[in-house]
């Protein structure tokens, strides 16, 4: 199994445990903060949605670019997925547009270092593509725990 194949079966794996995860929280608790303070599901299925889109432009350009406008695109990104449906279907758009690009790549492609501004040690570019299976993996754990504190249906 070569490392595209194995990006691709692992991340079509999370993205179905994960949205099946998020569709289990009752409607009217989505967009209500846990204790208050903490990020609503919603939220946490609008970045992962938007951070599908930006692990695809990784991989499309074998770079990270993660300027000044960095953040604001990211929250426009994730604005303009109002409900669960519409960030599933644009997360399941940009995963594919990842798994291409990854498809593509060789493994000298996949060596090549990238990091965040803040990362004091870089990634190659491999290991932050993972990233998208380890994201869709830990927001799930936040949606479980999102799920209980809600209590019943």
């Amino acid at each position: 199994m070569s490392a595209a194949e194995l990006l691709a079966e692992t991340s079509r794996r999370r993205l179905e445990v994960f949205f099946a995860t998020a569709r289990r929280l009752p409607a009217d608790r989505l967009d209500v903060s846990p204790g208050g303070r903490a990020r609503s599901p919603l939220n946490l299925v609008q970045e992962v949605a938007a951070l599908s889109e930006f692990y695809a432009e990784i991989a499309e350009t074998k770079s990270l670019e993660f300027g000044p406008d960095a953040m604001p695109k990211m929250a426009a990104r994730m604005a303009s997925l109002a409900t669960i449906d519409e960030a599933e279907a644009a997360c399941r758009a940009w995963s594919e547009r990842l798994l291409a690009a990854a498809a593509t790549l060789t493994e000298d492609d996949l060596r090549i270092p990238v990091s965040f501004p803040w990362d004091p040690v870089p990634y190659t570019l491999g290991a932050m593509l993972h990233n998208h299976v380890w994201n869709l993996g830990y927001h799930e754990g936040q949606l479980s725990y999102a799920i209980d504190l809600a209590g019943p249906a």
